[in-house]
């Protein structure tokens, strides 16, 4: 436990400036918000629902195009793997935020909106 004290101790100040500095350098291997192009996929196909394993991906209903729920979706990137079509794809948007579970549905998702932004009590 001491040695990881003094590690971190001597590692000294690693919080950045960001949003009011430059963007964080983000890894190869992240994985930000999913997209869908519905234009793309055949009615027939559900490879990439039967490859997510969290069940994040299905077939709206009414409009009878591809979703992607980012509550339950783990971001493994299975489905993007899976579509023969190539019609998901993971951005590198890394600024997402939701306040409750329901703005996590599909199409509601959005880039971050700052704390301030949104509750602001100025007009």
């Amino acid at each position: 436990m001491f040695n990881a004290l003094k590690t971190r101790i001597q590692q000294g100040y690693h919080t950045m400036a960001y949003p009011d500095g430059p963007a964080p350098v983000l890894s190869e291997r992240f994985v930000g918000m999913p997209t869908v192009d519905s234009s793309m996929c055949p009615e027939y196909c559900t490879s990439c629902m039967h490859d997510c394993p969290s069940g994040a991906v299905f077939r709206d209903t009414v409009s009878g195009e591809i979703r992607i729920d980012t509550g339950r979706c783990v971001f493994c990137r299975s489905c993007e793997a899976a579509c023969p079509n190539g019609a998901i794809r993971f951005t590198r948007e890394f600024q997402l935020a939701a306040c409750c579970r329901e703005d996590l549905k599909p199409g509601l998702l959005r880039p971050f909106m700052s704390f301030h932004t949104k509750f602001s009590e100025d007009p």
